[in-house]
């Protein structure tokens, strides 16, 4: 690092003057574990936040799937603001801004407060989640770089399972409300790290694509209100076909819009790659089969095998100390091994491992997930720190804030989208008496989108490698 850590530098001289400099991981890591942590706080807590707020099922939904959705549909957007106006600083203002929109949760006095409030901290997070990668990519080089992302995978995991079981210990010994406080002494670290580490760069002359980005915004939302819509007053209720209308007509507009924009928000141009189309498939696909499910697991835990919030958790947990333990054993090396099969592979077996626990809930005993937990667990710990560096190094240089920022994107639509659509076919089953079809069918639904996902990006990627030997 330059002796005044505010000197304007570029990239490469960031990357060549001190590579071994940890502060900027520190930085980075500490603020993907607490945006991470909040994907997945109110997993297990989310009933009891409905019933305190008296909330009902839409809203609740909506508590725990704005959030990812606020991440999916403008992480895009926040990488090409990053690039105008510096990873660095925007990075900074996201972590306040997600302080602020934590305290606002804490005080929540109704469940529609709440949501808002959580959509604000799904703004603050898209602007650190679509920087963190940028940064890494600037501050180290060769194979610190893969130290660096391997430890910030860990690190993306960690902070997953920290969030489910303190949603769970807290809401069962204290109060949920302070689930959301929690947050500010590890943002404050992070601004405090980050604000002495990390060096300024120079603004640059880049357009922000306002409709895009809208377009993108109304999509997944509608998307999203329509599978949530549809769980609880029908899938052909006037407010399902609405929803469905908005998200197809903003689909519909948004191929054209990005081949006229001057700075498009996803440009065309990526699609001609297919290592990048298969990066994105993969990133939506493993991430709706490994995590959407756990909301509905959390349910039935405590609901049908009567568990404690805190026990319900340590058992979800099981998944994510299984992601955490692949992801610093074997994720230096996977980055070396052929990408049709870590991409490919990882999003197959969590596919299977979705399959497989929904056959075995046919004896429906908590015991019969542990083995579907640890299995998906392992799939998306193979996949989940490969996926950043491949997306960056699938597209020119200049576009890889971008491309990271795109599959950051499709992991969190595949969230939002199947936290939605588990939640939906559950609330069905619920209201037909079967809890536990309600599950199984959400199982089912997850390994059928990982299948086709994995299968197809691993046909995508083995001409890749073909090409390039």
């Amino acid at each position: 690092m330059p002796s005044n850590p505010h000197e304007s530098v570029g990239a490469g001289r960031i990357a060549a003057s001190e590579p071994t400099d940890w502060r900027p991981l520190l930085a980075c890591c500490l603020a993907t574990f607490v945006l991470l942590a909040y994907t997945t706080i109110v997993t297990v807590s989310a009933a009891t936040i409905a019933d305190d707020l008296g909330a009902g099922f839409a809203l609740s939904q909506w508590i725990i799937d704005v959030y990812t959705l606020g991440l999916a549909a403008l992480v895009l957007a926040m990488g090409t603001l990053g690039d105008r106006l510096g990873h660095r600083r925007l990075f900074l203002t996201g972590l306040v801004a997600f302080c602020a929109a934590s305290v606002a949760c804490a005080v929540a006095t109704s469940g529609g407060m709440l949501a808002v409030a959580r959509a604000a901290q799904g703004i603050g997070g898209a602007a650190i989640f679509a920087t963190a990668v940028p940064l890494l990519t600037q501050c180290y080089t060769g194979r610190t770089r893969g130290i660096a992302f391997a430890v910030w995978g860990a690190v993306a995991g960690a902070g997953s399972t920290v969030g489910t079981i303190a949603g769970g210990a807290v809401t069962q010994f204290v109060s949920w409300r302070w689930l959301f406080l929690g947050a500010l002494p590890v943002c404050a670290l992070a601004v405090a790290i980050g604000s002495i580490s990390l060096a300024r760069e120079r603004p640059r002359r880049v357009r922000v694509d306002v409709l895009g980005t809208t377009l993108v915004t109304t999509a997944m939302g509608g998307t999203t209100y329509a599978v949530i819509n549809g769980g609880e007053n029908g899938w052909m209720s006037p407010g399902t076909i609405g929803g469905g209308v908005v998200a197809l007509a903003s689909i519909c507009s948004f191929v054209p819009s990005q081949r006229r924009a001057v700075h498009p928000a996803l440009p065309p141009s990526l699609f001609a790659t297919r290592e990048f189309t298969a990066v994105l498939l993969v990133g939506f696909a493993y991430y709706f089969a490994a995590f959407a499910a756990l909301p509905v697991l959390a349910r039935w835990l405590q609901t049908e095998q009567a568990m404690s919030p805190l026990r319900a958790a340590l058992v979800l947990t099981i998944q994510l100390v299984a992601f955490i333990l692949v992801s610093l054993m074997v994720s230096a090396r996977l980055h070396d091994a052929p990408r049709s099969w870590v991409l490919g592979g990882g999003t197959l077996l969590t596919g299977l491992a979705c399959l497989t626990g929904a056959a075995l809930l046919a004896w429906p005993d908590w015991t019969t997930v542990i083995a579907m937990l640890a299995v998906t667990g392992i799939g998306a710990g193979i996949v989940s720190p490969v996926l950043p560096a491949v997306a960056a190094a699938s597209v020119p240089p200049a576009r890889a804030g971008t491309a990271a920022a795109a599959a950051n994107a499709a992991r969190q639509l595949g969230l939002t989208i199947g936290i939605a659509l588990c939640g939906a076919l559950s609330q069905t089953a619920h209201v037909s008496g079967s809890t536990t079809g309600g599950v199984v069918t959400a199982l089912i639904a997850c390994g059928a989108v990982a299948l086709c996902g994995g299968a197809i990006s691993a046909v995508l990627l083995r001409p890749v490698e073909a090409v390039t030997a």
